[in-house]
């Protein structure tokens, strides 16, 4: 099946723990905070599955490093 990859930089843990992406989809570039579940990870990528279905798809702009 598919799967959702995005640079391992670009997935940060929150205060409980729990991981998410920031992403940025809206024409005046503010980042929203996607809650998601971190799967394997290799060459630098890691597998996400947001946990809201739909959250994040393939060609959204995420943060990286912040």
């Amino acid at each position: 099946g598919e799967a959702l990859v995005v640079p391992l930089a670009a997935v940060s843990s929150s205060a409980d723990g729990a991981a998410r992406v920031s992403i940025v989809d809206n024409p005046n570039g503010t980042p929203l905070d996607v809650p998601v579940e971190a799967g394997l990870s290799a060459d630098g990528f890691v597998v996400i599955d947001p946990v809201e279905p739909g959250a994040v798809s393939a060609g959204d702009l995420v943060v990286v490093g912040q």
